[in-house]
């Protein structure tokens, strides 16, 4: 059986509050916060409020149904909301496929080199992770990780999962 960890609200605010230490230490001041997909939703709209970015936006992220490690898509115009500067958020750089995908088709763009390049952060990079975002609030080895808001996910009987929240 395949190890889990629960992730606790607490460890989220936790996580968030690190990622924005970080970023308020480094010279780096964030237009605007996106988030990728649904896992980067409850973190972007929590580091909004830890960094006093109030411009949040969603970048809706999918795969072609069927294709493991398919190619990243999302709707072009939605790419148009995304502004120099940005912060893209997540919540796990597990493969970091998905984040390598959207930064290359970001990075095809000259309206987002130099200074206003996009930065990344994720609540957990997981160490075998293709992608290295900017900004991270804890490593993690290979176990599936659960996040509070995936409930749905985790609500089976054979799911047994260990919270990581208490490691160093």
């Amino acid at each position: 059986m395949p190890s889990y960890s629960l992730v606790t609200w607490r460890e989220v605010e936790t996580l968030v509050g690190r990622i924005a230490q970080a970023i308020l230490k480094s010279d780096y001041e964030p237009s605007q916060i996106v988030a990728i997909g649904r896992g980067g939703m409850i973190p972007a709209r929590l580091l909004s409020d830890l960094l006093g970015v109030s411009k949040v936006e969603l970048l809706p992220v999918s795969r072609y149904k069927g294709m493991e490690g398919g190619q990243v898509r999302f709707d072009f115009k939605d790419r148009e909301r995304v502004l120099p500067r940005a912060l893209l958020v997540d919540d796990v750089a597990d493969k970091g496929d998905t984040l390598r995908d959207v930064s290359l088709y970001f990075n095809r763009n000259l309206h987002y080199y130099g200074p206003n390049r996009l930065r990344y952060a994720v609540l957990h990079l997981k160490r075998s992770s293709v992608f290295l975002p900017d900004f991270f609030g804890r490593e993690a080895d290979g176990m599936w990780i659960s996040y509070p808001w995936e409930r749905g996910e985790t609500d089976q009987p054979s799911f047994r999962g260990t919270s990581i929240g208490e490691q160093p």
